[in-house]
């Protein structure tokens, strides 16, 4: 059985691979989702949203920091925030 960090950098790294697939195919609500679910999760995907903000990707970058807050701000409301590794 995995520890739950590594559960949670397994899932992170996941996440950040689906999103990148959708961003090399033009869909960039699709890639800001899963960016912004893997920051919730995760800090470190932080550095991809930055990434698409310096190749002016603004509409993915948006949508990443819109659900990337509306998933952590859905995890702390119901109790699960202590869980999210930073």
């Amino acid at each position: 059985m995995l520890p739950k960090l590594q559960v949670k950098y397994n899932a992170a790294f996941f996440l950040i691979s689906l999103a990148l697939f959708y961003l090399q195919h033009n869909k960039d609500v699709s890639a800001g989702f899963w960016f912004g679910f893997a920051t919730a999760i995760k800090v470190y995907p932080a550095i991809f949203i930055l990434y698409l903000l310096y190749h002016k990707k603004f509409q993915s970058g948006a949508w990443a920091c819109y659900y990337g807050r509306s998933a952590y701000l859905i995890t702390g409301f119901y109790g699960m925030g202590h869980m999210i590794i930073w």
